[in-house]
């Protein structure tokens, strides 16, 4: 019986440690989207900045 009541209260830590866990995935889960968001959003500036300067560089070459 002893053992029993042992082995259920190890279980119920894994249990403890197994949602921790997956809480703690879930977090880094969305903060991994959120700086992908930001990067991808950073990278489409620089595209048009630079798309921008293509079409100045290329207006003053025709001149």
């Amino acid at each position: 019986m002893c053992c029993l009541a042992f082995q259920i209260e190890i279980n119920k830590k894994r249990d403890a440690e197994l949602a921790k866990l997956r809480k703690l995935l879930e977090d880094v889960h969305l903060e991994s989207e959120q700086t992908h968001h930001i990067l991808k959003k950073k990278h489409q500036e620089a595209v048009v900045d630079f798309q921008d300067q293509i079409d100045i560089l290329t207006k003053s070459r025709s001149k």
